[in-house]
């Protein structure tokens, strides 16, 4: 009688025997977990379609490539040898080689590596001879399996087997051999011997190959940390240009806020300072935009002062340096550097510097300077910023408009409006782009020194020379004139222009309204006010502050008040309310004066309900409570405002405190 078995049969008797062959195993990563070794039939696991690494072996393994893979977990490494023994090794070398090519380096396991090292630990020398046989592009991604691991003797071994069978060392497996035997903190004694060998056979490889190839691998440390080795240890030195790429590379690095990599490039260049290596301008340029850029993310910290000076001597190194021209975004760098930090003389010397090493100013340059003209002219130093303008002039630059308002500012602040009036015309040709900054500027520097005829000459000659004006714009320049005839208090050349004006807003109204009430015209400002209503022009806090001031001056405290109460909600309070806080400031002076505390207090608690309590809103409740003897409520104010850090004027704070001892 026949018996047939099922396949699970076979497979299970497979299986015992390889176990019994093989012995006990342990739950580790042994042999029998590695895919090559699974690739090459010695284990009875089914493969998964997605990683391939069978060649010509597969077709005499008992393996099915449609199956699914067991997933193994991997766990601890067993450090039990096992030697496995192929049943044909004649096929190492070509399902070696195919999983060589068709495996990512990040999916070889522990387990693979394994299995590679008990190969060499078969004393059958055809296994060996065998292994010499493969390919030089595989020989390579070999030693990376083997490097992942960083397993030095196997590399060695193996190494060995390939040099006796005559396979020449490419460049290639150079750089991995140099790579394993770098990141290894105790094999560079390796590396140096493994280089002394090789310039002896001829071998065209020098260390500054080798750190520059682990520079453009993004590998800096490692690099850094080879370059010290060999200066501290060895007493080899490399390359300027290798310090130069390395430094640079940090930079870069720390553009991408790695703080950390500054302190490297510092490590690395103090290395080439040590070892007696030149510098080029390069590396200074690097420097100092790295410096400056670490300075402005980090601006006034206590590291500040020491960028600065460093930033200094690498300037003066830059300037020894023989056919060397920074690029003008150094020089732009510097400039606005110095400008942003005070130092207002050394920009404009850098200036003078580039001048002398450039045919051209380039427009990036130009624009520093500019910035630096502003700053000039913010300090009143108009000699330094007339001689700046008028040199760009001479270059053609096109100015900001907000750089000429600037300029004419520091002329307004000096009195010399005839030279910033000069100054305004001449510059109608050198403007970006038509703009009313540098006219706006000049109109309000007249009417700060009152001189309403020069503010109305700026406007006429914008009127003419600039017809089509934005709406906005336009108003704007009115209101502007308007004030200053208010600040006069020329109450007929308020009301003259205000005839004028074709456009008016809510600031023309409350304008003209806090004319005719400083001037206490009630009947005109009542007028005006029906007005403003009948165009259904919308009130703001000022226009709000403006009738509370007015029924003040006309000693109606209680209509004040009453206006106070319609005028105060959340909205009103949280928006530009300092004009309405004001007016209830002021309508507290009052019932502080007259003594109503109940009065007082109501107002104060509705500044400080909104947070808009000031010292002297503390001042004059404080001044009510002790004229009325309310000595207990004086201490509690007066502790509330000390915690408040509200500060009252000497002479009052000297009679609180007397009225506090008397309690």
């Amino acid at each position: 009688m026949s018996v047939k078995c099922g396949g699970n049969i076979y497979r299970n008797l497979w299986r015992a025997l390889l176990l019994e062959r093989v012995g006990p195993q342990s739950r580790g990563l042994h042999p029998s977990q590695s895919l090559f070794f699974q690739d090459l039939g010695l284990v009875n696991v089914r493969s998964n379609s997605r990683r391939q690494f069978l060649s010509t072996a597969t077709a005499h393994s008992p393996i099915n490539n449609q199956g699914s893979r067991r997933q193994i977990s991997p766990t601890k490494y067993n450090t039990d040898k096992h030697v496995v023994t192929p049943a044909n090794p004649d096929l190492i070398p070509q399902t070696l080689g195919f999983w060589l090519q068709t495996t990512p380096l990040a999916d070889v396991r522990r387990a693979d590596v394994r299995a590679i090292e008990d190969i060499f630990a078969n004393p059958n020398t055809t296994t060996q001879s065998a292994l010499a046989r493969l390919e030089p592009e595989n020989i390579s991604v070999l030693y990376r399996v083997l490097a992942k691991y960083n397993c030095m003797d196997l590399m060695k071994q193996v190494h060995m087997v390939l040099e006796h069978a005559g396979h020449k060392t490419t460049e290639t497996d150079l750089k991995i051999w140099f790579d394993t035997y770098i990141k290894a903190s105790d094999q560079m004694d390796g590396a140096v011997a493994l280089m002394n060998e090789l310039i002896t056979k001829g071998v065209d490889v020098s260390w500054d190959k080798i750190v520059l190839s682990s520079i453009d691998n993004g590998e800096l440390e490692v690099a850094q940390q080879t370059i010290k080795k060999l200066a501290e240890k060895y007493h080899v030195q490399c390359e300027a240009d290798v310090y130069k790429h390395l430094i640079k590379a940090f930079l870069n690095r720390g553009k991408q806020h790695d703080r950390e990599s500054l302190g490297h490039a510092i490590r690395t260049f103090q290395l080439m300072v040590q070892t007696n290596t030149e510098a080029d301008g390069e590396t200074y340029s690097a420097f100092i935009e790295a410096y400056i850029e670490d300075s402005l993310a980090n601006w006034k910290d206590d590291g500040h002062d020491i960028r600065i000076s460093t930033i200094d001597r690498l300037y003066e190194a830059i300037l020894t340096q023989d056919n060397f021209a920074p690029p003008s975004s150094l020089w732009a760098s510097l400039i606005h550097f110095y400008a942003k930090n005070g130092e207002l003389s050394k920009a404009e010397q850098i200036y003078q510097d580039y001048k002398k090493t450039q045919d051209t100013t380039s427009g990036d340059v130009m624009t520093m300077v500019e910035y630096l003209i502003k700053r000039f002219s913010k300090r009143r130093l108009l000699i330094s910023a007339n001689s700046l303008f008028y040199e760009l002039v001479a270059d053609g630059h096109k100015f900001d408009a907000s750089t000429i308002a600037r300029m004419i500012e520091a002329h307004g602040y000096r009195n010399d409006l005839e030279a910033a009036e000069q100054l305004l015309f001449d510059s109608q040709h050198i403007l970006k782009s038509p703009s009313l900054k540098h006219y706006l500027s000049a109109m309000r520097e007249y009417i700060r020194l009152h001189d309403i005829a020069g503010a109305r000459r700026i406007y006429d000659k914008v009127q003419n020379q600039v017809p089509s004006l934005r709406w906005e714009d336009r108003v704007y320049m009115h209101n502007l004139l308007l004030t200053g005839y208010c600040h006069l208090r020329d109450i007929r050349g308020c009301e003259n222009f205000w005839k004028q004006m074709g456009d008016r807003d809510t600031v023309s109204y409350n304008i003209m309204l806090e004319a005719y009430s400083t001037c206490g015209l009630w009947d005109d400002f009542a007028q005006l006010l029906d007005r403003m209503h009948q165009n259904n022009v919308q009130m703001d806090n000022r226009t709000k502050s403006i009738l509370i001031f007015t029924q003040l001056r006309q000693d109606n405290v209680q209509k004040a008040e009453a206006l106070i109460n319609n005028y105060v909600s959340a909205g009103t309070m949280q928006k530009k309310a300092a004009n309405l806080a004001g007016a209830i400031n002021a309508a507290l002076q009052c019932r502080s004066l007259q003594g109503d505390h109940e009065a007082c207090q109501k107002l104060f608690d509705c500044l400080d309900a909104y947070g808009l309590a000031t010292g002297s809103a503390y001042q004059s409740l404080m001044l009510c409570l002790g004229n009325q003897g309310k000595l207990s409520e004086l201490r509690q104010v007066y502790k509330k405002a000390a915690a408040m850090q509200m500060r009252s004027e000497l002479a009052l704070d000297k009679v609180f405190r007397q009225w506090l001892k008397m309690q």
